[in-house]
């Protein structure tokens, strides 16, 4: 037996051993070009469009709707992720007008846009052998609708209804066609390709190709033939060749020293030569020359004769590679001859084994491998046989060198020029590629040409995933999985999801255990059995269930994988066993899918769910061993229904904590802040990320047009445990711009507004510019009259946070028993800083002034310095205007509330364009 166990063994250690060949990883990069040239070579969205705006026989019409057609489809904008194991999560953002005759009678317009996302699957096709996309779970997504129909809620709804019955049906067959675009560029993968004359390649692959995070991986083993059919085997021995560290996001081609080596084993006739040159350099090729080296030369030979020289490889020609540098080793013969006349045959003076190294340097063209080489070194030189008498063959190792090496070599690299094939696939142009040679392979980095406009708004949609048609990134939510575990954990306490678990797992004459069932009469263990033992076991209840523990790992483009580890306690009864007490641990494990639901909420979609039984525990009770198996099969039969419903009823809680993130906040008396997904929704490994897009209305319902900022914001990474909320500038700027619409930012001050310490009187008034008085009487008291007519500036940057207000500026003279009297007007700027501070629902700003600087714009006496004010009126804006300001400012800038997560206490940091909200655990 030890002999068999010896072969297993060895035969999988030989299956896990050095696997040579090629590997190829495909990057974002790669794909991203191949499917955006998939939908311009295709033009699927134009297709779809003209097929939609003709009528099909036997078509089903839409109800209400009529002479339907589409038009001005937008130029899409697509993002795709890898989803590690499966392949890639695609998302086409695209818009387009919907016309025809409403059920109204009149014309209709629908300006659509959308999302059309899937799961492209990554599979070997068992035909041909290649790579090939499969598309699965297309989902059409509105972003947004606007249409000329009447605004209410019935035709909405009936509008919004519509388009998510057609859609569908009419965008996702675009996934497929594209697909089927991007598939015909695998089919010449396997394909032999030639190798000049002398044989051909087929790059094979080892298995089906995989998805990580980063890219697409493809090993292959490839075939090496000779044209007589005889494959030339790669050699199996060293290491597993790797691609060199912290290039995973590129993408790259590997190709193994063993491959190349079997590829030159197609050359190795091409490198046997008689070489017949009569000068190399500056020294003749002649018996006198060699009799420099070899004093009996000269002895055998008096008159020069020219030197003939046959090199014949014994050995296929094997490549070696270390960092940086790679050799080509020849093994073979030189053998040496001195011409003779009279067509008598070349007389051998000796025959040598040589062993040369050649340096190899690698290139492409044409998308072919290039080879040049250069000796390097004779690494042997040892003496076979001799017509001329012993010698010392050492003495010759310059000689010989300098020969090969300006005779010999470029033999060789014409042999080489041929060049060798490389993976014929998505269109690659290998012309660009960068090489680097590492431990035992070449490495190819591939590079993409300058594609246009297109190819950056599509890299633009890689850093805001399925960002669609939409023109700003709104409030960025990073929520750490922590938190989505908290969420879980909290709806498993003190509810009534466990509680529903409890109850009656058997009972009398019902279930698995009765008379019914397995064990009853009629079942698989009836009468004559072991039924007399278990008969009267019944009444199996679950009378209490741990309070699972909860352990989540995000599953990037997906979902999450979700873990609960619980034990069950059960109880039973019967004559024979008595009472009974079983314990038993169980893991209940869930793969969710993260989406989004028909009113555009995050939603958790459970796709499969799993029960693992762990240690079953007799706590009390006997328990014969056959009837312990019978019922350890049963509670792995009963639990996962059971149970599984657990992770339904734990999703729907937490679904409801994320379907809150569409919610309308107040602004007090100014409006609201309607918050909307702006996207899909983005996992990662460490967090889930949503796009919210912040709708701010007025007091009367209308959409304020907030200043669109130039750059998208660059959000710092996030760290480890923690989660983010980003606040962009337009919101601060928007809050601001209602308040001034609003009047909140005009006030007149009078004297009972300020303390008695700051003057507000003509007295002082004359202290400080005694111009501006010109004839009336002192002692009167002044009012104050401030006007903002634009919206003020909020400035977030350099970890400060600003605002600007512009202002008119009015003083007055109250006069008794009449109307106050203008003495000037001033146009100002008013500088404030503001101090953030989060509470678990809103943004609070608290302002204080910084400067005030005003210019006289006019004067009913004299112009004056206004500038000799600024002080005094900075008094009477401190206590009067900034505290009226900051009363109205308690609305604060709302957040987005997702997963309750409490940004109370949680760190403010002033970027660029926004504040970052940082909550640690």
């Amino acid at each position: 037996m030890l002999w068999i166990l010896c072969l297993v063994l060895c035969g999988l250690l030989a299956g896990t051993g050095a696997d040579p060949g090629a590997l190829l990883r495909l990057g974002m990069d790669i794909m991203n070009h191949e499917v955006r040239s998939a939908m311009e070579e295709s033009h699927i969205l134009e297709k779809m469009a003209a097929e939609a705006s003709n009528p099909q026989a036997g078509g089903k019409a839409i109800k209400g709707l009529s002479n339907m057609k589409v038009k001005d489809v937008l130029e899409p904008v697509i993002t795709l992720n890898f989803i590690p194991g499966v392949g890639i999560f695609q998302c086409v953002s695209t818009g387009m007008t919907i016309t025809g005759k409403s059920f109204t009678g009149g014309n209709m317009e629908i300006n659509v846009v959308l999302n059309i996302t899937a799961t492209n699957r990554l599979l070997k096709d068992e035909e041909t052998g290649t790579p090939m996309f499969r598309s699965e779970g297309c989902e059409v997504i509105l972003v947004s609708v606007k249409t000329n129909l009447p605004n209410n809620k019935a035709i909405s709804k009936f509008v919004d209804s519509t388009l998510r019955k057609v859609l569908p049906g009419l965008m996702c067959p675009a996934i497929d066609a594209v697909l089927v675009y991007v598939n015909k560029k695998w089919v010449k993968l396997t394909d032999p390709m030639p190798v000049n004359q002398t044989g051909t390649v087929k790059y094979a692959l080892t298995a089906p190709p995989t998805t990580t995070a980063s890219y697409i991986q493809v090993d292959f083993s490839p075939v090496v033939q000779l044209p007589e059919s005889q494959v030339i085997q790669l050699a199996t021995e060293g290491s597993v060749p790797e691609f060199p560290e912290g290039s995973a996001k590129g993408s790259q081609l590997l190709l193994s020293a063993s491959f190349l080596t079997a590829e030159l084993a197609l050359l190795q006739k091409s490198l046997d030569v008689n070489l017949k040159d009569k000068r190399v350099g500056k020294l003749s090729q002649t018996t006198g020359t060699l009799a420099g080296f070899i004093p009996q030369v000269a002895k055998t030979y008096h008159k020069p004769k020219p030197l003939l020289i046959k090199v014949k490889i014994s050995k296929p020609p094997k490549v070696t590679m270390k960092a940086g540098k790679s050799l080509m080793h020849l093994h073979g013969s030189l053998e040496m001859f001195a011409a003779r006349r009279h067509g008598k045959h070349p007389k051998s003076l000796f025959l040598l084994e040589t062993h040369l190294g050649l340096e190899i340097h690698y290139s492409v063209h044409e998308n072919m491998l290039q080879m040049a080489t250069s000796l390097d070194s004779l690494l042997s030189l040892s003496r076979v046989s001799s017509s001329v008498g012993d010698f010392n063959e050492a003495e010759l190792t310059s000689f010989i060198t300098d020969y090969l090496q300006k005779a010999y070599i470029p033999v060789v690299n014409d042999a080489l020029h041929i060049g060798l094939p490389l993976p014929d696939l998505l269109a690659i142009n290998y012309n660009l590629a960068e090489l680097d040679i590492v431990e035992d392979a070449l490495v190819l980095g591939l590079k993409l040409m300058m594609l246009g406009v297109y190819t950056l708004l599509l890299l633009w949609g890689l850093a805001t995933p399925c960002l669609g048609l939409l023109e700003t990134v709104g409030t960025l939510a990073r929520i750490d999985k922590d938190e989505l575990g908290k969420a879980i954990q909290n709806s498993l306490v003190g509810g009534p999801i466990l509680q529903n678990v409890l109850g009656t797992v058997t009972s009398v004459n019902q279930g698995l255990l009765g008379a019914g069932g397995l064990l009853g009469g009629g079942g698989l263990l009836s009468y004559g059995g072991i039924f007399s033992l278990v008969e009267e076991l019944s009444g199996l209840k679950i009378e209490e269930l741990t309070l699972p523990k909860v352990s989540i790992k995000l599953l990037p483009g997906f979902g999450v994988q979700l873990s609960l580890h619980t034990k069950v306690s059960l109880h039973g009864s019967g004559p024979v066993v008595g009472l009974l007490q079983l314990a038993a641990e169980v893991n209940v494990s869930s793969k969710v899918a993260l989406g989004m639901s028909p009113r555009g909420t995050p939603i958790l979609v459970l796709k499969r769910c799993n029960t693992l039984l762990g240690r079953i525990s007799l706590m009390s009770g006997l328990l014969p061993t056959p009837i312990f198996g019978l019922v350890e099969q049963t509670l792995c039969k009963v639990l996962p229904g059971l149970l599984c419903p657990v992770v339904d009823s734990v999703l729907s809680v937490v679904n409801e904590l994320l379907g809150a993130t569409l919610s309308l906040v107040p602004l007090g008396t100014l409006g609201s802040v309607e918050f909307t997904l702006a996207t899909l929704p983005l996992i990662s490994n460490q967090y889930i990320e949503l796009d919210v897009n912040p709708i701010v209305k007025s007091i009367a319902g209308d959409v304020i047009d907030f200043p669109k900022p130039r750059l998208p914001v660059k959000v710092p990474p996030k760290e480890d445990h923690t989660s983010q909320v980003t606040v962009p500038l337009y919101l601060f700027n928007t809050v601001f711009g209602l308040l001034q619409t609003n009047g909140a930012l005009d006030l007149d001050i009078t004297p009972e507004m300020v303390p008695r310490n700051i003057p507000l009187t003509t007295t002082d008034l004359a202290a400080l510019a005694p111009e501006v008085l010109g004839k009336l009487p002192p002692g009167q008291n002044l009012l104050l009259s401030l006007r903002v007519a634009k919206a003020p500036m909020v400035t977030l940057q350099n970890k400060k946070a600003t605002v600007s207000i512009p202002a008119t500026i009015h003083v007055l003279s109250s006069v008794p028993q009449g109307s106050p009297v203008v003495l000037f007007q001033m146009n100002g700027v008013m500088t404030l800083n503001a101090q953030l501070a989060p509470s678990s629902t809103k943004l609070h700003i608290t302002l204080s002034l910084e400067r005030l600087s005003v210019q006289l714009a006019s004067s009913f006496s004299q112009p004056f310095d206004a500038s000799h004010l600024e002080e005094w009126l900075s008094d009477v804006v401190r206590a009067a205007y900034v505290q009226r300001l900051n009363e109205h400012l308690e609305v604060g800038i709302p957040l987005p509330k997702i997963l309750n997560v409490n940004f109370a206490n949680s760190a403010v940091a002033i970027i660029e364009n926004a504040v970052v909200l940082t909550v640690a655990p």
